[in-house]
């Protein structure tokens, strides 16, 4: 699709409200005429087809109008929000970035990085001699350098062609992450309303209050940030009854966790979504609600399995790594790292988790996902992450870290524990150490961190 086209989408649902940040109301006309004057702000600039321009600020009305206009300008958009202060000017000079947009206010600075001549990256020449528009995201980067990856934005937005139901939605996700831009085009490219909180942090209070509020009907979220929900409480204290769908992803959900969300949501809908910065959000169909079991595919989207890992191959994948090598072979199929188990058909998959983050202790793999699922079905368990140390003997250990509800002593916790994994957990699947922690370490996405418990 491109963006022009959907441009005149936008435009066909006139004065119905596209946007609310708090007292902030913005149709779906006011819009579009945003979108028109932030092109022509960027063309009086020099903008230019093939520029990369840096994209700060998070989910707002302006940052939503300017993504669209400088894809109006057939540039390339980089989205940065605040959670990436860290890595900001290293990502603008990985993405050689000409421009620099802040995106917070109305209305919005542009700056020019770079006036000369640059010397563009291949990937992007090639996008450039498209005439297409671009997207720039970054992976998840700790210690080691962030991969920038280039998406055509006419091959990104094909996804949103076919008419979905339209649904008020939260923005919960993240505006420089794919589920961010996935749930934003989704919600306003079938004319729903998209329901933005301030600030980075999403407490279960918050969400709550904002379900409430603007009557919510999809909340797209984490299995994490679900299990907070649940041990809160606070679905107890506000009506939530306008929830239709919960979409999770980002990382295993755990069945325990989803057994629970079954029973206080049953009227809604839970399904699992799953996708990657390289590939996109392809279609997901869930088994039921009460599964983890998923089938992966939709236009342009194929899948295999191979040594347990799954492959998937798509027409609207990535152009490339910006500083990396390709990681697609030679006949198109991508290595996404994680693991998964095939139902008997061999249409459905679960998701293990992500083969870095399995435990070998002594020749057995682990999933940290599986024993957490187990843990979380145990009493006085808010929380749980699941990670090793080395063991001289077993090459590692396992080790999970908890936040509980009340106080225990770390003795008689560990015995407890245990004791309640025999008969669930073989005994290497067993943590042999436990530690009382009062939070856990998460990424900007919601997500378990693992690296960072592990540095």
């Amino acid at each position: 699709m491109k963006t022009n086209d959907l441009i005149e989408r936008l435009e066909s649902f006139g004065d119905t409200i596209a946007i609310i940040q708090q007292d902030v109301v913005v149709t779906y006309q006011q819009l579009v005429l945003n979108i028109h004057k932030y092109t022509d702000l960027l063309v009086r600039n020099g903008v230019v087809s093939g520029d990369v321009m840096a994209l700060e600020g998070d989910f707002s009305p302006t940052s939503i109008a300017l993504l669209l206009a400088i894809w109006n300008c057939n540039a390339v958009a980089m989205p940065l929000t605040v959670a990436s202060h860290d890595r900001r000017e290293r990502c603008i000079r990985i993405a050689g970035c000409r421009w620099r947009c802040h995106g917070l206010n109305d209305p919005p600075r542009i700056d020019r990085l770079y006036s000369g001549e640059t010397d563009e990256q291949e990937l992007i020449q090639k996008l450039k001699h498209r005439n297409h528009p671009g997207l720039i995201l970054f992976t998840s980067g700790t210690t080691a350098e962030p991969k920038a990856v280039l998406h055509d934005s006419t091959l990104f937005l094909r996804k949103f062609r076919p008419s979905r139901p339209a649904m008020i939605t939260l923005a919960f996700l993240m505006f420089d992450h794919m589920g961010g831009l996935d749930t934003l085009f989704y919600t306003l490219g079938n004319g729903g309303r998209l329901i933005i909180l301030n600030g980075v942090k999403r407490s279960p209070e918050e969400v709550a209050i904002a379900i409430e509020h603007h009557r919510i009907e999809l909340l797209p979220t984490s299995p994490t940030f679900l299990n907070f929900l649940i041990m809160s409480e606070v679905y107890k204290n506000y009506d939530l009854s306008s929830l239709k769908r919960i979409s999770y992803g980002s990382e295993p959900m755990p069945e325990s966790t989803l057994k629970r969300l079954t029973q206080i949501f049953p009227e809604v809908n839970l399904a699992q979504s799953y996708g990657t910065s390289e590939l996109g959000v392809p279609r997901v169909k869930s088994m039921s609600s009460e599964s983890t079991w998923i089938r992966i595919g939709g236009e342009g989207f194929e899948t295999k399995v191979v040594a347990g890992q799954l492959k998937v191959r798509s027409s609207t994948a990535m152009m490339g790594y910006l500083n990396a090598i390709s990681p697609f072979d030679d006949d198109g199929w991508y290595a996404t790292g994680d693991m998964v188990e095939t139902d008997p058909t061999g249409e459905y998959y679960r998701i293990l988790g992500r083969a870095s983050d399995l435990i070998n202790v002594g020749g057995e793999k682990v999933a940290p996902a599986e024993v957490e699922s187990v843990l979380l079905g145990a009493d006085n368990i808010a929380d749980v992450m699941v990670t090793a140390l080395p063991n001289p003997i077993l090459g590692q250990m396992i080790v999970a870290r908890v936040v509980l509800l009340c106080p225990e002593p770390v003795v008689e916790l560990s015995h407890r524990l245990r004791s309640f994994c025999q008969g669930k957990l073989a005994a290497y699947q067993t943590p042999l150490k436990f530690e009382v922690v009062e939070r856990l370490e998460q990424t900007s996405s919601g997500k378990k961190w693992r690296n960072k418990s592990r540095e």
